[in-house]
């Protein structure tokens, strides 16, 4: 379990036993995270410039990373305790266009790269087109729909991803929700990948995952599949579902509060609604549910419930249906 402990807000992560996240509580670094330590004893620490920007870690055997930043204040560079630099630059947009790791040399094989390796990646505005490696291999291209109408469904969209070969392409179609979809669906993509598998992914209002349908069947994987052509078909097996469904739950936060897999195994977390005036306790798990397939080998659903530090020096607690604590 790791907590913070100034008081104002809590995490609460399910391992085995306590651990500590501790806040500074300087100014100019209030709420920055300035240590972590586990169960074991093992503690990172972090280290924050006048601005707050993370600028050295210090891992539990005391050897320490450093990182820089450029005049526009994106990171420039991270070394870590032997000297090894890795560099990154931005454009004037903002953009990460490349990336330059350490030197490599006295390889077994001779593949040695005395000046480091560079990755590039280009942009269109701020969409990511290409990913280019030190061989000037171009392992990964985005082709985004030339749609020039803003209320075309596919307007700034990715449409198309190519993984390796140019010709080796994902397909992305999208779609509006029709009879049979989740109540609150807004937009749906369809993805047709590089050996036909065909999946849909449903999304509300804000943008949020709240369906995953892997269907059964196979699409032909040089086509794009849409909600009418080139659909899956030919399942493995004839008593298959037509597709495998996940579904996930928010609430109001954006949190997820329900997470169903295919199979039926169902997680619910129950967060806390307490919101006292100096507390930023709302949204923490204190519950945690699991049931589904593994009823039949548990008779009573998996309960893990965590409770929240009240004071300062109040620690962070889990306990679940097995008896055991932390």
């Amino acid at each position: 379990m790791l907590r913070i402990v100034d008081g104002t807000r809590a995490w609460n992560l399910p391992i085995p036993a306590p651990g500590t996240f501790i806040p500074s509580m300087g100014r100019r670094g209030q709420g920055k995270l300035v240590a972590i330590s586990d169960r074991n004893g093992n503690t990172i620490t972090l280290k924050h410039d006048d601005a707050g920007r993370l600028v050295e870690i210090v891992d539990t055997l005391g050897r320490e990373y450093s990182v820089e930043y450029d005049a526009h204040g994106y990171i420039a560079a991270v070394a870590d305790f032997t000297g090894r630099v890795i560099r990154y630059v931005h454009d004037e947009a903002g953009n990460l266009v490349e990336v330059v790791y350490p030197p490599i040399v006295d390889t077994s094989t001779g593949n040695d790269f005395p000046q480091g390796t560079r990755v590039r990646y280009t942009y269109s505005g701020h969409a990511l087109l290409t990913i280019t490696d030190e061989r000037g291999n171009t392992y990964l291209r985005n082709t985004y729909s030339d749609s020039e109408d803003p209320g075309d469904l596919e307007y700034g969209r990715l449409i198309e991803q190519a993984w390796g070969n140019p010709d080796d392409v994902i397909a992305i179609r999208y779609r509006r929700p029709v009879l049979g979809d989740p109540a609150v669906t807004t937009v749906v993509a369809i993805v047709n990948d590089r050996v036909g598998v065909v999946s849909e992914h449903f999304f509300d209002g804000h943008n949020r995952r709240i369906a995953e349908r892997v269907y059964a069947g196979f699409a032909d994987p040089d086509q794009a599949t849409t909600a009418t052509e080139n659909r899956p078909r030919g399942k493995l097996r004839a008593e298959d579902p037509d597709y495998y469904e996940t579904t996930w739950t928010y609430n109001a936060d954006h949190r997820v509060i329900e997470h169903v897999t295919p199979r039926g195994d169902r997680t619910e977390y129950l967060l806390s609604r307490r919101c006292p005036s100096r507390t930023r306790r709302r949204g923490c798990v204190e519950t945690c549910l699991r049931s589904g397939s593994m009823a039949r080998l548990r008779p009573t659903p998996a309960i893990t419930r965590w409770s929240s530090p009240a004071t300062r020096s109040t620690r962070a607690s889990a306990t679940s249906t097995a008896g055991a604590s932390s």
